[in-house]
């Protein structure tokens, strides 16, 4: 059964992930990124298992604003890194594959 300290090391793992991810979106290293999913990936699905008390659930507080943080700002560098992609692509005249269905009509 996990507890409180389990929690608290689950949530701190999420955040650095969380933040070796926006890293990687912000230099567009895609190889980190895809290194990064894996690792983003076990410390949710440890973060998952970690079962708080109801009454340490305020203690967590901070913690998962900054973590709500991290991901707005994970969108937000996914987004960009996107826009990025798609002009590059249309300036030489293509587009990414999953996107093909915008210019069609």
């Amino acid at each position: 059964m996990a507890n409180s300290a389990s929690t608290a090391r689950a949530l701190a793992v999420v955040r650095q992930r969380l933040d070796e991810t926006a890293a990687a979106l912000a230099k567009a290293d895609l190889n980190q990124l895809l290194a990064c999913e894996a690792q983003l990936q076990a410390a949710v699905a440890a973060l998952q298992v970690s079962n708080p008390a109801p009454h340490d659930h305020a203690a967590y507080t901070d913690d998962l604003r900054e973590i709500r943080a991290l991901v707005g700002r994970c969108r937000r560098l996914g987004t960009s890194m996107m826009e990025f992609v798609h002009i590059t692509l249309d300036g030489i005249g293509t587009e990414p594959a999953a996107f093909t269905f915008r210019h069609s009509a």
